[in-house]
This record gives structure tokens, sequence and C-alpha cells, in this order.
């Protein structure tokens, strides 16, 4: 399992005016950022992709 320096929680009407660049901005130093819409797709089971 993949290990990451944080966890990006946003409100969905915040994504494109600011979260995906703020996201970007981390990568680009070197931040292991776990993000959903790189991580997870639609319909993805969060229990069957990180289980306990």
């Amino acid at each position: 399992m993949p290990e990451y320096d944080v966890f990006v929680s946003h409100a969905w009407e915040d994504k494109e005016e600011f979260v995906d660049e703020f996201v970007d901005e981390l990568r680009k130093l070197g931040v292991k950022v776990w993000y959903d819409t790189s991580e997870i797709k639609w319909g993805d089971s969060m229990s069957k992709l990180y289980p306990r």
C-alpha cells in the first residue's frame, strides 16, 4: 500500500478554482499527496481499495 505525506480534503466546488492547482504545487515540491481525482475513480469502493 502506498504511503502519502498529506491527504487533501476539500469541498467539490473548490476543486477547479483552487484545489487542483494547490495539489499540483505540492507535488512539484515533492510532497506525496493523496488526492481523490488521482487515487480513486467513480464507483470505486474505498473499503476495497484501502482495507483496514
